[in-house]
């Protein structure tokens, strides 16, 4: 439906699917928090769409971390890149690589000569 631009017979599945789900689904509902943002951008509301953007956010911070996890923090990164919310992009960015189990390198404090 949000492809056909059936905008709200979108909403109406997304609210069903989700009346549907088990309470602690919170993969599952995160999806469906995605899914009303990008309806919302379709329909030319962005600020609309950075709410239920940061709900899924917080819905995948008490999920835990998983490669189902990792795979949607990443999508919404990209979801928050396109409606300019580069502060956001980039938390989710770095929760898709800690749910992936990726870590930083530790930082040194002395600046590295390239040269060496």
């Amino acid at each position: 439906h949000l492809l056909l631009n059936e905008f709200d017979q979108a909403v109406g599945c997304v609210e069903r699917g989700m009346n549907d789900a088990p309470v602690d689904a919170a993969d599952l509902r995160a999806q469906g928090a995605s899914l009303r943002g990008q309806i919302a951008v379709a329909q030319g509301r962005p600020d609309e769409a950075r709410g239920y953007y940061q709900q899924a956010v917080h819905l995948l911070s008490a999920a835990g971390a998983d490669r189902g996890a990792a795979q949607l923090w990443f999508e919404l990164a990209n979801l928050l890149t396109d409606i300019g919310d580069s502060e956001g992009a980039i938390g989710a960015f770095r929760s898709a690589a800690a749910s992936a189990g990726l870590q930083a390198p530790p930082r040194s404090s002395a600046p590295q000569n390239a040269g060496s």
